[in-house]
């Protein structure tokens, strides 16, 4: 029966996603606890890029260049705003 299999594929991805949402709900409480600064939108994305193979160690020496470069940029900058959670 064709449709069968579809449901338990369907199934499968439910507890997959299930099982990723607890991992990301860890991460964004470790990194509350750690005072990261990273939302959880953050977190997600660099799950992704870790888990599609991005080297872990170069991926967090890039994030800190750019924090480094956004707390240097000028206050007319479009980067302070980010940083004060304005938008313009």
């Amino acid at each position: 029966r064709p449709g069968r299999g579809r449901a338990t594929m369907a199934s499968s991805d439910a507890v997959l996603h299930a099982e990723d949402a607890q991992v990301v709900d860890a991460l964004d409480e470790m990194s509350r606890l750690l005072n990261t600064g990273l939302d959880r939108r953050s977190i997600e994305l660099i799950l992704a890029l870790c888990e599609a193979g991005v080297n872990a160690d170069a991926l967090a020496a890039a994030i800190n260049e750019i924090r480094e470069q956004a707390s240097a940029a000028p206050a007319g900058h479009p980067g302070a705003a980010a940083r004060s959670g304005r938008e313009r």
